[in-house]
């Protein structure tokens, strides 16, 4: 009779065990685990400035500027008509070099010409030496 009393007993602790674990794990969230506030959704919007800017996509067709910094002695291999000192620029050449130094991107513009074989190809600014890569897409 002993052994069936110790089996009803461990039954009886183990079922109040396992109710004891189980009594907010039911499946429903109490009031404390609920959420109380909802969630916020936000959109975005995008202007017709976001189309002018130098981060779009190219399109077929567009003229860009790209500078890559390049060493003193890359730039005085060519003939000294490529090359140029910033100030010696004119004020679209300027503006448009500034344009894709300051981003480190490609430039849309249309002052340096692709098929020029006389075109500025080195510039000196802030006394380093930048290539200007024209590209048409």
């Amino acid at each position: 009779m002993r052994p069936r009393i110790v089996l009803i007993a461990a039954l009886v602790v183990s079922s109040i065990a396992l109710a004891g674990c189980s009594g907010t794990q039911s499946g429903t969230p109490t009031a404390s685990t609920a959420p109380t506030t909802s969630p916020t959704v936000t959109s975005t919007t995008t202007t017709a400035e976001d189309t002018t800017s130098t981060s779009k996509e190219p399109q077929q067709g567009d003229n860009l500027l790209s500078t890559s910094k390049v060493g003193e002695s890359t730039a005085k291999r060519v003939n000294e008509s490529n090359r140029e000192i910033f100030s010696e620029l004119n004020e679209s050449q300027q503006r448009v070099f500034l344009k894709s130094y300051n981003c480190s991107c490609n430039a849309e513009q249309d002052v340096f010409e692709f098929q020029d074989k006389d075109r500025t190809k080195y510039v000196k600014y802030n006394e380093e030496w930048y290539y200007l890569r024209v590209a048409i897409v």
